[in-house]
């Protein structure tokens, strides 16, 4: 999947937030029209919290999970190869993945930045997993010595994004929602040309250590404090940039550094209008309309995220989560209202307030409420009502985050 292809309608979204404020309904606008009546104090201190609570925490987060995640995998493979492998251990790997999995999902309302510049997010998060070619790479004795050698992840990062990432490894890790077990890693798979359990383990570690790099590296372009190591990694070992494309400072710079030469943004309502239309539209609209959309409407009933581990509904759910962390003032355990979106909403307009709560809410419902797993209700059911459900709620989330878009820049 290449969210970049995704630029152009939440560009268009966000000019009609600019040139029509009259798709605000009237009882939206009601308290008042006032031109300057949200100051620049109040966006900033959102901002501000935003990049503190929200963004940098989540990608601190990820960084770790994905570094213990491609270690765990490192010990997991010597111990396939040695036949002393456990389930236990197994288990613990994919726990691991499985966390790191959510960070990510919960990041994805701010893929603006590194991820899309760079390219991360195709790269680490596309499906489905083409297993005709890793059966290729796999039986390739040239091409799985060079694998088993890469201890950087650098030679599988050049492999194509549809071998890469989070659905790879979780191919290896599990099978119909479950883990592995020792047994199988020890034995062939019959699934990949009876290719040895070694064999897929070697894969998915060098495949986590790329993914470790690509999420180093979007930690470290946001944030100039990341650890050294992993700006070390980045720099020298990768050879790639932790800042902004072809500028010296980090994308938490280009947010706060508003109306200054050199940076990004000319108002602090544009920097606002970033997190809202390219950020968490931008996700809303790809949940309902395309993760969801797709299967559902029979368009492509391959399209299915996550479907070895059967966490797709959690995926999607993490998706709306990220949005609710962006609106409400960081995630969970970092959160503070009152320099949030909502605290301003609540303010200015608590009838949209109101509306965005009860709207991230029933995303979340709606998307739990269809039957489980995500993939064998697609494969195996006829009724697509819960599905449409869903769709229409994460519709409706980004018809009221555009309204709130075009209320802030309005006011």
């Amino acid at each position: 999947m290449n969210r970049l292809a995704k630029l152009p309608l939440y560009l268009m979204m966000g000019f009609a937030g600019i040139f029509s404020f009259s798709a605000c309904s009237d009882d939206d606008n009601k308290v008042s029209s006032t031109d300057g009546l949200i100051s620049d104090n109040e966006l900033q201190t959102i901002v501000q919290q935003y990049v503190d609570a929200t963004v940098n925490p989540t990608y601190k987060l990820l960084a770790a999970e994905t570094e213990s995640l491609a270690n765990s995998l490192a010990d997991l493979r010597d111990k396939v190869k040695n036949g002393t492998v456990t389930d236990a251990e197994i288990k613990n790997v994919c726990d691991i993945f499985l966390r790191a999995r959510s960070y990510y999902e919960t990041s994805e309302a701010f893929l603006f930045g590194a991820a899309s510049d760079y390219g991360i997010d195709p790269h680490i998060d596309s499906w489905p997993l083409d297993v005709d070619e890793l059966k290729t790479q796999l039986s390739n004795t040239l091409l799985f010595a060079k694998m088993e050698a890469d201890e950087t992840g650098m030679y599988a990062n050049s492999l194509a994004t549809t071998l890469l990432g989070f659905h790879g490894i979780e191919y290896v890790l599990f099978r119909d929602g479950e883990p592995r077990t020792a047994e199988a890693l020890k034995g062939n798979d019959p699934d990949l040309n009876n290719l040895s359990g070694y064999n897929e383990i070697v894969y998915a570690t060098s495949v986590a250590r790329d993914l470790r790099n690509s999420c180093f590296h979007m930690e470290c372009a946001w944030n100039a404090q990341a650890p050294q190591s992993h700006i070390d990694i980045v720099e020298n070992v990768c050879e790639w940039s932790a800042s902004v494309v072809d500028q010296d400072y980090t994308y938490t710079d280009k947010m706060l550094n508003v109306n200054k030469p050199g940076y990004g943004f000319a108002s602090w309502k544009e920097a606002i209008s970033e997190i809202l239309v390219a950020g968490c539209i931008n996700i809303s609209d790809e949940v309902g309309n395309t993760k969801l959309g797709k299967p559902v409407s029979g368009d492509d009933v391959n399209y299915i995220e996550s479907p070895y581990s059967h966490k797709s509904l959690d995926d999607f759910t993490d998706n709306i989560v990220s949005i609710e962390n962006s609106y409400m003032g960081g995630r969970e355990e970092l959160r503070d209202e009152s320099k949030s979106l909502h605290a301003l909403m609540q303010k200015y307009n608590p009838t949209l307030d109101t509306r965005m709560l009860n709207a991230i809410q029933n995303a979340k419902a709606k998307i739990q409420a269809i039957p489980h797993p995500f993939v064998s209700y697609i494969q195996e059911q006829t009724d697509r009502t819960a599905g449409q459900a869903a769709i229409e709620a994460c519709n409706e989330l980004s018809n009221v985050t555009q309204d709130i878009n075009n209320y802030i820049l309005a006011n």
